[in-house]
């Protein structure tokens, strides 16, 4: 995850679009045909983490346009609903591969409003 367009803070129990830049930093092209199919493809997401790293919230999935090689970037955007309570919330947005793994990135300390 190389940009994401969001602020300290978001209010909770909100939608809000955001723009982020995803790059494939691996060694393997992320596989994807632009649907939410099932298969084995991979998909961006992310997950409410609580302060104990317990998962609040599990979000949507926006499916990449076509594979994605070894190096390459993509720029998307995404609908990221915020956790109903206030609090402090880690946010961990990245690429999940359906059914195998969610792919490492750095997560964001978020407070909810």
């Amino acid at each position: 995850l190389s940009s994401l367009s969001l602020g300290e803070y978001v209010r909770k129990d909100t939608s809000t679009w955001i723009d982020v830049t995803v790059t494939n930093t691996g060694d393997e092209a992320w596989p994807a045909n632009g649907t939410l199919a099932e298969g084995p493809f991979v998909n961006l997401s992310y997950r409410w983490l609580d302060r104990d790293g317990r998962l609040v919230l599990e979000g949507g999935r926006v499916a990449f346009p076509e594979p994605v090689g070894p190096g390459d970037a993509v720029s998307m955007r995404l609908l990221l609903q915020a956790p109903v309570e206030p609090g402090v919330y880690t946010l961990a947005l990245g690429p999940v591969q359906e059914g195998v793994q969610w792919f490492s990135g750095e997560p964001q300390v978020i407070e909810v409003r």
